[in-house]
């Protein structure tokens, strides 16, 4: 797949999902592709009613 803006290939998985290599995501939304899926990662962390693998542990509500 060719990045939608400039039109090189995009080789990396993150880039290929979003269809921009990291610099024309950067120029176009005004942050990068790593921290685009930290905020993903952290919002499937964050859902209603889950614990985290430490409080099942030790045993907290």
């Amino acid at each position: 797949m060719r990045c939608l803006a400039c039109g090189k290939l995009l080789r990396a998985r993150d880039s290929v999902i979003n269809g921009y290599g990291p610099v024309c995501y950067q120029n176009i939304f005004g942050k990068d592709l790593k921290e685009k899926k930290r905020e993903k990662d952290s919002e499937r962390l964050q859902l209603p009613g889950q614990i985290s693998m430490e409080e099942m542990l030790l045993g907290r509500k």
